[in-house]
């Protein structure tokens, strides 16, 4: 079976090794990783999941997927929070770089433009499962790999996808990518918002954009911007009287919120360390300019209702902000010039 895909990174990726500080890898277990996750998302089954990529317990069980490089990828490029401002991409996506009062975090990069590919094989082709192209597709026209990638970096789109010893149509215009995404995401609840019509020179304006209009929706201080109503109720909240509900949570968790005479205040739900944020920002690259999009995954909200523990107080939580973010007749998205695409 020749099934292979070639990829570039059209922004950055922080896809760190065994040493993150001084060396970036593209690896094939964070390839697999994505893949895994993305068919999960499609609503692939447990026992196919199993099957196709392996599980640990109880018993430890190979994958039938195999998946190679075409050659290594590395990449000693340093990143710190100068080359963050130097770069013009938005701080606001990579606030883990920030200098801290022990110096700088440096972390290294694969550069945006490196070009890589992967083959995928089975060990058992004739009674194993496989993968189906479907996810394949979703992974390489939706997906980033590395950190901070559901916040752009590390996007990825495709040069060349071949399935089964047959080379597929990539998308090039915006109705051809809505078109394949609308086939690729029939029957999940996910969907997708496309910001301005005529896309962006440089990767970096496209993710301002994006970072414009994430911080248009959770602003809740004048100091930032204008706040919105879901960030000016959550600003703080932690160290004022509790509101009817919390909204940002619903973003991502933990939170954490400071005050320079107060001691930081950690937002949480009992029962996760973590809550990954159910809205994935990502650069694509069509009508030969590139542009941001957001991809949204209800499945990962957390659910109306749900207890979150700000401060010492337990508040529900209101997916408002999330059905506002995901509405593009909102009044924010209007303004950003958002477009639906599913």
């Amino acid at each position: 079976m020749n099934t292979s895909v070639t990829l570039t990174l059209l922004t950055p990726a922080l896809a760190g090794g065994a040493t993150p500080q001084v060396k970036a890898e593209i690896r094939g277990a964070s390839i697999r990783g994505g893949l895994r996750w993305w068919f999960r998302v499609l609503g692939g089954s447990r026992d196919d999941e199993e099957k196709i990529f392996g599980f640990i317990e109880p018993k430890a069980v190979a994958s039938n997927l195999v998946l190679r490089l075409k050659e290594p990828v590395e990449s000693k490029t340093i990143w710190t929070w100068k080359q963050v401002n130097d770069s013009h991409y938005p701080g606001y996506f990579l606030w883990p770089l920030r200098d801290t009062k022990d110096g700088p975090q440096p972390r290294a990069i694969v550069p945006e433009g490196k070009q890589f590919g992967f083959h995928i094989g089975y060990r058992n082709l004739a009674e194993g499962k496989c993968l189906s192209e479907r996810v394949l597709s979703a992974y390489s026209l939706l997906g980033a790999l590395g950190n901070r990638s559901r916040r752009g970096m590390g996007s990825l789109w495709p040069d060349q996808f071949i399935w089964e010893g047959v080379e597929r149509t990539i998308p090039t215009t915006r109705e051809t990518f809505r078109q394949k995404i609308g086939e690729v995401l029939m029957g999940t609840s996910l969907s997708v918002l496309r910001f301005r019509k005529n896309g962006f020179a440089t990767a970096s304006d496209a993710m301002n954009h994006a970072a414009n209009w994430l911080k248009s929706f959770r602003c809740g201080s004048p100091k930032s911007g204008t706040p919105s109503e879901w960030g000016a109720n959550d600003h703080d909240l932690a160290y004022n009287e509790p509101r009817e509900s919390v909204f940002r949570a619903t973003l991502g968790l933990p939170l954490e919120q400071r005050l320079s005479n107060a001691p930081k205040v950690t937002t949480r739900v009992t029962g996760y360390d973590r809550l990954a944020s159910p809205v994935l920002i990502k650069v694509i690259r069509l009508d030969n300019a590139l542009a941001p999009i957001a991809i949204f995954v209800p499945d990962l909200m957390l659910p109306n209702g749900t207890p979150v523990q700000v401060g010492q107080n337990a508040i529900p939580a209101s997916g408002q902000l999330f059905e506002a973010m995901c509405d593009p007749r909102s009044s924010i998205n209007q303004q950003m010039g958002v477009e639906k695409i599913v």
